[in-house]
C-alpha cells in the first residue's frame, strides 16, 4: 500500500491526497441504519491540519451503538503502526455550545506516527440500536474532505421495498449501479480525480451546492412525514392547560389577533428562555408545554410547540413547521422526504397571507422571520401538508432603515445636527440585538467615533434609544451633535456637505471591498441575505435671511440591480430637504449582474461631497429652475409696469422653462408689440421661436423663418446687440429639421454674419464658432488663415490641422502638429479631432491618413486604425457606380432611398418586381414607410442622428458594406447585406429576380409574404425547384424553437417546410408548397391567403399537419378580424390537442378579440390553479379587471406579476399608468415607469409617454421632455 501511495502523483501546494473514500449506509427492514467509512490517504506535508493526525466519530447513544474505530498508519519505511485502543477518549458533543445542552458523544484518538509520505488507514462504523425516525430518514454524504479524493466510493443498501431516493450534486456522470438480490437494493456510487472546492462565494442562493456530495432519503414522501409529526405535536400538546399563562399575556382586550400574538410572543420572551436541549429523543420530540412552562426554557421545538398550544388555545389555528435555518447553508433537497436535515422549528398560522412566527427569536414580532429562516423549504407538520413549502422571503421595502438628520444652520459658525434612524426588518432585528448585549459605555464610544468621523464634531451632546425588548414600537435612535462642522455659517453663505454615497456602506462587504477581486470573475447567482431600502433624509434650517441656491437635479442611479436615488426639495421659510434612497432591488441576481453592481457600486462610492448652498433671496428663481416661483414674481412685476416689454420677455422665459412653448411666444408677441423698436424685446422673440412646443431648442416645429425674422428686426434695431448677431448666425448654421451644418442650413449667410460681427464689434468670442462653419463649409483656406490668428484656441490649433491636410496635405499637417503639441498624446488627440472633422467634410482620403498617424501615439491604436480602414473605403455615395447588370444593384438603391426623411412610393416601385410594384404603386406613402420600416427604421434613426450628417453616414455604411450574393437567373438571388462598422449586427437580406434586362426585387427577409407570393407564382409557372429554392430561403431567416415540443407549432411554416426539403429523393409536390407559401402570405389578402389555407386544410391528412395548417388559419382569422373562426379553429386545435399551450393561447388571443371576458377569466383561473405566478394569465385578469372597473384588483394582480420577477415592460408601464390615474404619483411609480422604459430600451413611445407623465405630474418638467 506505502509502495503504490508513493507513486501517486499531487499537485503543489496539497498537504494530504485521499486515495480511497468508501463510504456505506445500509438500513434493515426496521429502518436501522449501518453507516461505515474507510480512508485512506497519504500525508504529504508537515503542516496538514491536525485533523489529518486524528481518527474521530460521533454517535447519539439513545439510538445509536459505540462506534467502532480501527486505524493505522504506514511510515515511508513500510512499517505499520496500529491504533491504540487505550488512547480513544469519549466526550460531549457539544462541549464548545455553552447553550446546548445534549447526550450526543464523540469518539477522538491521536493516529500514531503521522508524518510527511505516511499513509493513513482508518474505519469507522456506526450501528443504530434503533431508528432515527420511523417515517424515513435523509442523509447527505460529501465526497470534498478540503484534499483531493482519487478514488471515492458510495454505497446504499436497503430492502428492496424501501422508498430509497437519491441525488448527486457537484459529481457530473455520476450515477449508480444498482443491484437487487435477495429482497434487497444495492446502490453504488464510484467516483475519481475529484479536487476539493474551491471557498465557497459569499451570498450562494441555497439551492446552490457548496461541495460535491452523495444524498439520499428512505421517507415514503413529505406528506407522510407531515402527517406522523403532526400526530406527535398534537400527542404532546393533548391536555395542556396553559390559561393561566394566556390570563397573564392577555393584559386586557386586544385589537386584532395579530395584536394577541404579538402579547403572546412578548409574554413568552420574558418568561420562557431559549437553550438548546437535545437529551435522548428530545433532539426530534418536543416536550410538552406544561413541561417547558416549569422550567421555563427550551429549545427552538419546545418553543414552538407551546406557541401552537397557545394560539390553539386562544382559537388561533397554528401549526409547527420544521426547516434548515442557514443564512448561508444549503437548503434541504426537496425531492428526499426524510428527517435528519431539519435543524430548527417554528409557527405558521394558516391565512391569506400565511403568518410565520419564530418564537426564539426575541425582536421577531408575528409575522417577521430572522434572516436565516427566510426563503427556506418547511415542512408543516398538518394532517393536509402534501410538500414542502417555501417560507417568505423579505424584499428590499421590508428591510428599512431612515435616518433623519436634521442640521440646525447656526447664526455663525458650526451647527448643530440631530440625527434619529429608524429601523424595520432584519435591520431592527439586528439593532436590538445589539443594544440589547452593548453596555451603555462602549455604545457611546462607538457613537462618538461616528459622530466625529460622519458630522466632523467634538463630541456628542445626547444619545436616547427605544428599549431593545420593547416590540410595540419601532426600534429608535437618536443622537444629539454640537458644534458639527460638516454644516457651517458665515457671512455671507452657509453650507451643509451631503452624500448619497454614504448609503453604500449599508451594502455586504463583498460589493464595496475588493479583496475577492482576486479569485476571478464570480460563477454562482448571488442573494442577498438582507435586501435594504435605506435612507438619508436631510432636513436644513437655513439661519433668518438666507435662501438656498439652485438645489442639485433628482435622478435616480441604476447600479446595476440595485437603484441609488436622490431628491431635493425647498419647503416653507426657505427650509431645504434631501432624500437619499438606496434599494438592493431583486434579492436574487445572476453572477453578471453582481459584477455590474459590484463596479457600478464602486464607482458611486469615489463620489466627492456635495456641497448645499444658501445665500439670497431674489432673482435667481428663474436660474435655480424654479418656475411657477418665477412666474408668479415675474407677473408681479409686469402688473406693475404694464406698458413695459422687459417683464413680459422674462415671462416668455419662464413659461418656456416651464415647457409651455406656444404661451412662451404668445407672451414675447405681446412683449414686442408693447415696444416693438426694443431690441431686447426682438432678441427674446427670436430666442422664443427657436425652441418647440415643448422647449427644446430648435426642436421638431420650432419656427426657423420667424426666429430668423426677429433678430434680424433685433439686429437692425440695434447692430451693437453682440446677443443678437451671434444668436443670428447659430440660427443660419440650423436647417428647418433643427440640424446643425447640414447641406440645407444657410453656411454662407452664418459665416458672412460672424464676420460682420468681428468687422463691427471686434468681437472673438466667436471666432470658434466661425472657424467650425468654414471647415464644414469646405472653405478651407479661410479657415487655415484663421485658424493662424487664434494661437490660445485649443479649437483653432485642431482645426488648424484639418485645414493643412485639406490644402497642403497630410505631411504637412502632420509637421504642423508636431510643432503646435508637444505632447504626444495631446498631439494624438489633435490628430484624431482633425481626422474626424474631415470626415464629417467627406474628405476621405485625408481623414483616413490622419487618424492612421494618430493612431500611432495613442491608447487606442486598434480602434483608430480600425476607423483609418472605414475611412479609406469611404467614398461618396453619390460617386459610387450601381451598374444594372448586378443583381445587387436595385438593394443599394432602396438602401439609398431608405436613408430619405420620407420614403415615397414612386421613387421605390420601380426597384420591385412587376407583381409587388403593382401593389406597392396601391399603397400611400405612409402605408409604405410602415411596410419598409420593419426592415429599415433602426437605420434610419442611426443615419439621420445629429452627430453625423446624413450624407456622411450613408458614405461610412456603403463603404463598409459587405454583400452576399448566391443564385442564379433562373431561380433568383439571396442579397444579404451587412456592416462591417455597425457592431449592433444590423443587416437584412433581399431577393431578387431578373425580369428583362433588369434586376428588381422579389422579396425582404422582413415581410415574408413577399417570398411566399413568389413561389406561388413559380408553381403557378411550373418551375417547382425554384419555388422550393424561396421556401428553403425563408426557412433559413426562421428562428426555429428546436426545443419546442408542442403539437401546435409556434411557426405553422416551420412545421410545413422542413429544412432541406428542396432536394434529394424526396422532394416536396406542388400541394405541399403551395400550403406552406400560404402561411407565408398576407392574410389581408381575404381572396387568395384564407381560401388556400382551407382548401390545404381540408385535404389535410398527418394530424401535425393539420395542427399547422389551424393554426395559420388562426392567425389570419385574426389578422383579418374574423375572430369568431378563429374561436372556433382554436376550440378543434385544443380538442386535437388538449394539452397544447400554443394551442390555450390562441385559443385566449380569439376570446379577447371577440371579448368573451367570463371564458377568459375561466382560462385564466385554470393556468393559475397550475403555476400561481404565469404572468400571462395575471395580465389577462388585469385586463378583464381593468374592463369591468375594478382598479384595486387590477393593481393587485400586476404588483403579484412584478413580486413573481417575471414582469416585462407591458406591465411595469400597466402598473405605472394604473398609479397615474388613480394619483398615487410616488417614487413606486416612478420606478415602475422607469423600468418600462428600461426593459424596452426607450423605443416604445407609450411607455415614454407614461414615463413623462409621471415626470410631469411630480413637477420634474426637465426629466419629462
Amino acid at each position: 500500500m506505502a509502495l503504490a501511495a508513493a507513486q501517486v502523483k499531487s499537485e503543489e501546494g496539497d498537504d494530504a491526497v485521499v486515495l480511497l473514500m468508501e463510504v456505506s449506509y445500509s438500513y434493515d427492514a426496521a429502518g436501522r441504519e449501518t453507516y461505515s467509512q474507510r480512508l485512506i490517504y497519504r500525508l504529504l506535508s508537515a503542516n496538514a491540519h491536525e485533523s489529518w493526525s486524528t481518527v474521530e466519530e460521533s454517535w447519539e447513544p439513545w439510538h445509536q451503538a459505540r462506534p467502532e474505530i480501527r486505524a493505522r498508519v504506514i511510515t515511508p519505511d513500510g512499517a505499520e503502526h496500529p491504533l491504540d485502543p487505550t488512547t480513544i477518549t469519549e466526550s460531549s458533543a457539544s462541549r464548545d455550545a455553552p447553550d446546548m445542552f445534549d447526550d450526543g458523544r464523540v469518539l477522538r484518538a491521536p493516529l500514531p506516527a503521522t508524518r510527511p509520505g505516511a499513509v493513513v488507514e482508518q474505519q469507522v462504523t456506526v450501528r443504530d440500536t434503533a431508528p432515527f425516525f420511523e417515517g424515513g430518514v435523509v442523509r447527505l454524504h460529501t465526497l470534498d474532505p478540503g484534499m483531493p479524493v482519487l478514488h471515492a466510493r458510495v454505497t446504499l443498501e436497503a430492502p428492496a421495498g424501501l422508498p430509497l431516493r437519491w441525488v448527486t450534486r457537484g459529481l457530473p456522470g455520476v450515477s449508480p449501479q444498482e443491484e437487487v438480490s435477495q429482497g434487497r437494493r444495492r446502490l453504488t456510487f464510484e467516483a475519481r480525480d475529484l479536487q476539493p472546492a474551491d471557498d465557497p462565494e459569499p451570498g450562494l442562493p441555497s439551492d446552490v451546492p457548496r461541495a460535491a456530495y452523495v444524498a439520499f432519503s428512505t421517507g415514503s414522501s413529505w406528506a407522510d412525514l407531515a402527517h406522523r409529526y403532526s400526530e406527535i405535536v398534537d400527542r404532546t400538546i393533548r391536555g395542556a392547560d396553559v390559561n393561566a399563562f394566556l390570563r397573564s399575556a392577555a393584559g386586557g382586550p386586544a385589537a386584532s389577533q395579530l395584536e394577541t400574538i404579538n402579547r403572546i410572543l412578548a409574554r413568552m420572551s420574558d418568561e420562557v428562555r431559549y437553550t438548546g436541549m437535545e437529551l435522548g429523543e428530545g433532539g426530534l420530540i418536543p416536550r410538552t408545554p406544561a413541561e417547558t412552562l416549569k422550567r421555563r426554557f427550551g429549545d427552538c421545538k419546545d418553543k414552538a410547540v407551546l406557541l401552537t398550544a397557545l394560539l390553539r388555545a386562544s382559537d388561533i389555528p397554528a401549526y409547527v413547521a420544521l426547516l434548515n435555518a442557514g443564512e448561508d447553508d444549503p437548503d434541504v433537497e426537496a425531492s428526499l422526504p426524510g428527517f435528519g436535515l431539519f435543524n430548527h422549528a417554528i409557527v405558521i398560522v394558516p391565512g391569506a397571507p400565511a403568518l410565520w412566527i419564530d418564537p426564539t427569536d426575541p425582536y421577531a414580532r408575528a409575522g417577521e422571520l430572522p434572516s436565516a429562516d427566510q426563503g427556506r423549504l418547511a415542512l408543516v407538520a398538518s394532517p393536509t401538508a402534501t410538500d414542502l413549502v417555501r417560507t417568505p422571503e423579505a424584499v428590499s421595502a421590508d428591510n428599512r432603515v431612515v435616518e433623519t438628520r436634521e442640521v440646525f444652520l447656526a447664526d455663525l459658525g458650526p451647527s448643530r445636527i440631530v440625527e434619529t434612524s429608524e429601523y424595520q426588518g432584519a435591520i431592527e432585528h439586528d439593532v436590538r440585538a445589539a443594544y440589547a448585549l452593548q453596555d451603555g459605555q462602549t455604545m457611546r464610544q462607538a457613537l462618538k467615533e461616528y459622530a466625529v468621523s460622519a458630522y466632523l464634531a467634538d463630541d456628542l451632546a445626547a444619545i436616547d434609544h427605544s428599549k431593545p425588548a420593547d416590540l410595540s414600537e419601532p426600534m429608535r435612535l437618536r443622537i444629539e451633535v454640537r458644534n458639527a462642522r460638516r454644516g457651517f455659517t458665515d457671512e455671507r453663505n452657509a453650507a451643509v456637505g451631503v452624500s448619497a454615497a454614504a448609503l453604500l456602506s449599508r451594502l455586504p462587504d463583498e460589493f464595496t471591498t475588493s479583496d475577492d477581486e482576486e479569485d476571478g470573475p464570480r460563477q454562482a447567482d448571488y442573494v442577498f441575505r438582507r435586501p435594504v431600502t435605506a435612507e438619508i433624509r436631510y432636513r436644513i434650517v437655513p439661519p433668518v435671511g438666507y435662501a438656498p441656491e439652485p438645489l442639485p437635479a433628482a435622478r435616480v442611479r441604476h447600479l446595476g440591480t440595485a437603484t441609488l436615488a436622490e431628491e431635493y426639495a425647498k419647503g416653507t421659510d426657505n427650509v431645504v430637504t434631501a432624500t437619499f434612497r438606496l434599494d438592493t432591488g431583486k434579492r436574487r441576481i445572476s453572477a453578471q449582474e453582481f459584477t455590474a453592481l459590484r463596479a457600478a457600486v464602486r464607482e458611486a462610492a469615489d463620489d466627492k461631497l456635495s456641497l448645499l448652498l444658501f445665500d439670497q433671496v431674489g432673482e435667481a428663481y428663474l436660474d435655480a429652475g424654479k418656475v411657477p416661483e418665477a412666474l408668479a414674481e415675474l407677473r408681479r412685476l409686469a402688473a406693475l409696469e404694464p406698458r413695459k416689454a422687459l417683464p413680459r420677455t422674462r415671462i416668455a422665459r419662464a413659461l418656456l422653462a416651464g415647457g409651455m412653448g406656444e404661451e412662451a411666444r404668445e407672451e414675447a408677441r405681446q412683449a414686442v408689440k408693447l415696444e416693438p423698436k426694443l431690441a431686447a424685446g426682438q432678441r427674446h422673440l427670436g430666442w422664443i421661436l427657436e425652441h418647440d412646443e415643448l422647449g427644446r431648442r430648435f426642436g421638431p416645429g420650432f419656427d426657423r423663418a420667424g426666429a430668423l425674422a426677429a433678430l434680424r428686426k433685433a439686429r437692425e434695431l440695434d447692430p451693437k446687440d453682440q446677443a443678437a448677431r451671434s444668436e443670428l448666425a447659430i440660427l443660419l448654421e440650423h436647417d428647418a429639421q433643427g440640424l446643425r451644418y447640414s447641406p440645407r442650413a444657410d453656411l454662407g449667410a452664418a459665416i458672412d454674419e460672424y464676420k460682420a460681427l468681428k468687422k463691427d464689434l471686434g468681437s472673438k468670442t466667436i471666432d470658434d464658432n466661425l472657424l467650425i462653419a468654414l471647415v464644414r463649409a469646405g472653405r478651407f483656406a479661410e479657415a487655415k488663415a484663421l485658424a493662424a490668428k487664434m494661437k490660445d484656441s485649443q479649437t483653432g490649433s485642431i482645426l488648424s490641422l484639418t485645414a493643412i491636410a485639406a490644402t497642403d496635405g497630410v505631411a504637412a499637417a502632420v509637421r504642423e502638429g508636431e510643432h503646435a503639441f508637444s505632447d504626444d498624446k495631446a498631439r494624438a488627440a489633435a490628430l484624431q479631432s482633425a481626422a474626424q472633422t474631415l470626415m464629417l467634410a467627406r474628405r476621405y482620403p485625408e481623414a483616413a491618413a490622419l487618424m492612421e498617424r494618430a493612431s500611432r501615439q495613442s491608447d487606442n491604436a486598434a480602434a483608430l486604425l480600425s476607423t483609418a480602414e472605414l475611412l479609406r473605403k469611404a467614398r461618396r455615395h453619390e460617386e459610387i457606380p450601381l451598374p444594372a447588370d448586378k443583381p445587387s444593384t436595385p438593394v443599394r438603391r432602396l438602401m439609398l432611398l431608405s436613408t430619405a426623411e420620407k420614403l415615397e412610393v414612386k421613387q421605390m416601385a420601380p426597384l420591385f418586381s412587376r407583381d409587388f410594384s403593382s401593389q406597392l404603386l396601391k399603397l400611400s406613402d405612409a402605408e409604405a414607410q410602415r411596410l419598409f420600416d420593419a426592415g429599415f427604421a433602426a437605420a434610419r434613426r442611426q443615419l439621420r442622428s445629429q452627430q453625423v450628417p446624413v450624407d456622411t453616414a450613408i458614405d461610412l455604411a456603403f463603404g463598409s458594406l459587405q454583400e452576399s450574393v448566391s443564385g442564379d437567373d433562373a431561380g433568383g438571388y439571396r442579397v444579404a447585406v451587412s456592416f462591417a462598422a455597425d457592431k449592433g449586427g444590423r443587416g437584412f437580406v433581399a431577393y431578387v429576380v431578373r425580369e428583362g434586362n433588369e434586376y428588381r426585387i422579389a422579396g425582404l427577409s422582413t415581410v415574408a409574404s413577399m417570398l411566399g407570393e413568389e413561389a406561388l407564382r413559380r408553381v403557378q409557372r411550373g418551375d417547382l425547384a425554384g419555388a422550393r429554392k424561396w421556401l428553403d430561403w425563408v426557412r433559413e431567416e426562421a428562428n426555429e424553437d428546436a426545443g419546442n415540443t408542442d403539437p401546435v407549432p409556434s411557426n405553422p411554416f416551420l412545421a410545413l417546410w422542413g429544412k432541406g426539403t428542396s432536394g434529394g429523393a424526396e422532394q416536396s409536390g406542388a400541394e405541399e408548397v403551395r400550403c406552406a407559401a400560404a402561411t407565408l402570405l398576407d392574410a389581408g389578402d381575404d381572396a387568395k391567403a384564407l381560401p388556400l389555407l382551407h382548401t390545404c386544410r381540408d385535404a389535410a391528412g398527418d394530424p401535425a399537419r393539420r395542427n399547422a395548417l389551424d393554426a395559420a388559419l388562426v392567425l389570419a382569422d385574426l389578422e383579418t378580424e374574423h375572430a369568431a373562426e378563429a374561436a372556433e379553429i382554436t376550440g378543434r386545435l385544443l380538442a386535437a390537442s388538449p394539452g397544447s399551450e400554443r394551442a390555450e393561447d390562441l385559443h385566449l388571443q380569439a376570446l379577447l378579440a371577440l371579448s368573451r371576458w367570463d371564458e377568459i377569466r375561466a382560462l385564466a383561473g385554470k393556468r393559475l390553479q397550475r403555476s400561481a405566478d404565469d404572468a400571462e394569465a395575471l395580465q389577462l385578469l388585469t385586463d378583464a379587471d381593468l374592463r369591468a372597473g375594478d382598479l384595486t384588483q387590477a393593481e393587485a394582480r400586476l404588483r403579484q406579476i412584478v413580486k413573481s420577477g417575471k414582469a416585462k415592460a407591458n406591465d411595469y408601464n400597466e402598473l405605472a399608468w394604473l398609479l397615474l390615474e388613480r394619483g398615487r404619483v410616488d417614487d413606486e411609480a416612478l420606478d415602475f415607469g422607469q423600468r418600462a422604459a428600461t426593459l424596452s430600451e426607450y423605443q416604445r413611445s407609450a411607455y415614454l409617454h407614461t414615463l413623462a407623465s409621471l415626470y410631469a405630474e411630480k413637477g420634474r418638467t426637465a426629466e419629462a421632455y
